[in-house]
């Protein structure tokens, strides 16, 4: 049976949504980084739990660590906070390493995600293929890669099509599937109002 590997990459929370430095403080943010890894975190133990999946996280950071391994998912060492690119990277030769058929790299940072939606995606994988979820920026914000090592990642500004030439230049199917509930991340001042909107108690202070 093949296997998919869905993997959270997660700065430390103290450094994590500077972005966000503009609309808040250095304590809020952390404080609402760590409420969106642990809900990201619970919300992917059923899907894991029901075998749709197997789960783990990408980090260099102790507490994150700890909160991962609390809900007894494993931890793939970053090494060094070298950026996005390079710790999803890490989590793809991981993932090849373990026999894993495909990898689906889901942030920390989705507003209001739908595990209908993620468990959708994860079924509906298909082998040389690339399958992006834009944000509504055009940023990437859910990703599955079959093989997991198939593209070189690049995360950053309007990455969803990068993601899809990617694929292209690699010799792989690409699309591209704007999902609703996974359409909206938590990463600048802009996406804080939406947020607040959204899910109130995920910026309640």
């Amino acid at each position: 049976m093949s296997r998919c590997l869905v993997v959270v990459p997660m700065k430390d929370p103290a450094r994590s949504k500077t972005r966000l430095r503009v609309a808040m403080s250095c304590a809020p943010r952390a404080a609402v980084a760590r409420r969106l890894l642990r809900r990201t975190l619970d919300l992917m133990l059923p899907l894991r739990d029901a075998s749709v999946c197997d789960l783990a996280v990408v980090t260099v950071s102790a507490e994150v660590k700890a909160q991962a391994r609390e809900r007894s998912i494993p931890v793939i060492e970053e090494g060094s906070e070298d950026g996005l690119n390079m710790a999803v990277g890490t989590a793809a030769t991981y993932a090849c390493r373990q026999g894993y058929d495909a990898l689906c790299v889901l942030p920390a940072d989705l507003v209001a995600p739908d595990p209908e939606d993620i468990r959708s995606l994860i079924e509906h994988r298909a082998p040389n293929t690339v399958t992006v979820c834009p944000s509504v920026d055009m940023g990437t914000n859910a990703l599955v890669v079959s093989p997991p090592d198939g593209i070189d990642f690049c995360y950053g500004p309007c990455s969803a099509q990068k993601h899809v030439a990617a694929a292209h230049a690699a010799g792989y199917s690409a699309r591209m599937i704007p999902l609703e509930s996974l359409r909206h991340d938590l990463d600048t001042a802009d996406h804080l109002s939406r947020a607040t909107a959204l899910v109130p108690e995920l910026v309640a202070l």
